[in-house]
């Protein structure tokens, strides 16, 4: 007598779904592979348009363009979000910054830091805008008051040469 086949169990969509981003991710940080990571999020695109972790797939997705030299993309998708939605928006309004300072859109990019800096903000990042906005701006004070804060900063040395260039 011929035994019925066993029945295989789906995998739930959520759980195949965080396993995805959890391969995206683990890629981009542990592997330090962002071309392979954006692969995986391209398949994460494909298979959960409306998933439950899209919005951590996206960050994920400019964390990899920026890994992968691909900035402008990282720009125009960071521009296209709702920074006040997410618990991460100050620290993303600092990288938005930065990619619009890099893109020579020194306006944009000060509001930026300007809203950024409003906020809630770990030391690091704080640093990052207080340099960022002194960059935009391309006053004395700015940079002075960027030295204050962070006489050792990571941007210490720029800082003192921009002062010195007046």
């Amino acid at each position: 007598m011929a035994r019925a086949p066993t029945p295989v169990e789906a995998e739930d969509p959520l759980l195949a779904e965080s396993r995805l981003l959890a391969r995206a991710l683990f890629e981009l940080r542990e592997q330090q592979n962002g071309h392979a990571s954006l692969a995986t999020l391209d398949e994460y695109a494909v298979r959960f348009k409306q998933g439950v972790l899209r919005d951590e797939a996206t960050l994920t997705r400019i964390e990899a363009l920026i890994a992968t030299k691909k900035r402008t993309e990282a720009l125009a998708l960071l521009e296209s979000l709702d920074l006040t939605a997410t618990p991460r928006g100050d620290e993303l309004r600092v990288l938005l910054g930065e990619l619009l300072l890099e893109a020579g859109r020194r306006d944009s990019a000060r509001r930026q830091f300007e809203t950024a800096l409003g906020g809630r903000l770990v030391v690091e990042a704080e640093e990052r805008a207080m340099y960022g906005l002194a960059s935009s701006l391309e006053e004395k004070a700015a940079f002075e008051r960027y030295l204050l804060r962070f006489p050792r900063g990571r941007f210490a040395e720029a800082a003192r040469a921009h002062l010195e260039e007046d």
